[in-house]
């Protein structure tokens, strides 16, 4: 009698139903992890550049748009695109300064703030230049003390000359084309930081802190690298300024 022995199939019947399974499985994750990525994506573009319509307490287009491109200035971010910068991205940029305006009440002042920073590094960077390449040259003053009044020089116990004592020196010694370009740069800065001191900032029209009982107002911390001569206010600075102007308008580029 002869025996027929059948093999069953039941198991490999089974893992192909669950191998098909875990692949239907995955390519739905994939599917939704792409849906969420694009949707995710669409929430950082959700008003084109320059759309006013969905900021709240503006006072004009024009003065959002200027303070969006100082907002991206500190940052040191241009405000057209780039080989490096996308419409989409200034898009992205444009959504996310609509939702700080919105839920900041003192966002305005955190730009003021940013803004006072980076000049006063910017200037400070240049006026410890001058000073340095003045020095250099071993000068007997520094241009940065004689109109300001600086920090290393004071260290050292040197004084500040006069008008007549600082033409004397100039005089006796030129200055290079190195240190005009350097002086031009810091006279520019020095103009501009005087400038920003003395414009009124934009402000939005009043708001009403309960709408945004979660968002408490900022405060900006300044901390600046240089900090002017005791005493002296940006008024005092622009009438030093402006009375040297003219004895320094020989001495490089404007």
């Amino acid at each position: 009698m002869t025996t027929t022995t059948v093999t069953p199939v039941v198991a490999s019947t089974t893992n192909a139903t669950t191998a098909s399974g875990a692949a239907h499985t995955a390519a739905s994750s994939i599917h939704n992890a792409s849906n969420y990525r694009r949707s995710y994506a669409s929430t950082l573009r959700t008003w084109t550049l320059h759309d006013c319509s969905a900021l709240t307490n503006v006072r004009s287009g024009d003065e959002m748009v200027a303070l969006w491109g100082r907002w991206r200035g500190t940052r040191g971010k241009p405000v057209t695109t780039t080989w490096t910068v996308t419409p989409e991205s200034l898009d992205a940029s444009w959504t996310s300064f609509v939702n700080r305006w919105n839920t900041e009440p003192g966002f305005a002042e955190v730009v003021d703030g940013r803004e006072t920073d980076r000049r006063q590094r910017a200037l400070g960077l240049l006026r410890e230049e001058v000073c340095r390449l003045l020095w250099d040259q071993e000068r007997t003053s520094c241009l940065v003390h004689h109109l300001e009044g600086c920090p290393s020089c004071r260290e050292y116990g040197r004084s500040r000359l006069n008008v007549d004592a600082w033409n004397g020196v100039i005089a006796r010694q030129p200055f290079t084309e190195e240190e005009r370009f350097c002086i031009g740069r810091y006279r520019r800065a020095l103009s501009e930081f005087i400038h920003a001191a003395e414009t009124p900032a934009l402000r939005p029209h009043a708001r009403t802190p309960s709408q945004y009982p979660e968002c408490p107002r900022g405060v900006w911390r300044e901390a600046p690298l240089y900090p002017p001569m005791a005493g002296t206010q940006a008024s005092e600075l622009d009438n030093a300024w402006r009375g040297a102007t003219e004895r320094c308008d020989s001495w490089g580029p404007t």
